[in-house]
């Protein structure tokens, strides 16, 4: 049967790949977000990444396509766990659950404290689509908020990714946490050459 290009792995030919910085992806459906990521956002420092969700389920979905991915989800430090506290009732681990009701004002305050935590080296913002999240109003609040973030950021928009609505905020936006997760594996791949 057909074997593609190469045929086998070859150990010596993906050395040689990544000491020239290239980040080898296995499926268009990484390919896609890696690209786009690649070209929107800043190189990550490290693996480290935070998850801000208003969606418990989908947190949890998140968690795990960044651990697939080879990525790790930081256990937030103290001073970042006060932080997040301030949002009263809401969640003040990794992955961050800001339930369904979350304003963009609380959305807001949970990036600003995950943006400058030390531990944390790239967001994922997973947005569902819900009753009480206005999109629109959390995308015209993100456009200011992502001038001054220096750590990259991608978003899953799950139900609601192909009205595009924080691209305008200069946030790269996929409709699922596993391609988001991916276009960050590259960013971190970026920040490791």
């Amino acid at each position: 049967g057909y074997e593609g290009l190469f045929g086998t792995c070859d150990a010596s030919l993906e050395g040689a790949l990544g000491a020239a910085g290239v980040h080898q992806v296995a499926t268009l459906g990484e390919f896609m977000p890696a690209l786009q990521a690649l070209s929107e956002q800043p190189a990550a420092a490290g693996r480290r990444v935070a998850i801000v969700s208003n969606g418990g389920g989908t947190a949890v979905l998140a968690a795990d396509a960044v651990s697939n991915a080879g990525l790790d989800v930081v256990p937030f430090r103290r001073h970042t766990i006060e932080r997040l506290a301030q949002l009263r009732g809401r969640d003040t681990r990794n992955p961050l659950d800001l339930r369904g009701d979350a304003s963009a004002e609380q959305v807001l305050a949970a990036l600003d404290a995950v943006a400058e935590a030390d531990e944390v080296d790239a967001i994922l913002l997973v947005l569902t689509a819900q009753a009480t999240t206005d999109p629109r109003e959390l995308a015209d609040a993100l456009t200011p908020w992502h001038r001054g973030c220096d750590k990259p950021i991608l978003a899953a928009s799950v139900g609601f990714a192909t009205e595009r609505l924080l691209a305008r905020a200069g946030i790269p936006e996929l409709g699922l946490p596993e391609e988001a997760a991916a276009g960050l594996a590259a960013l971190a791949a970026r920040g490791a050459f």
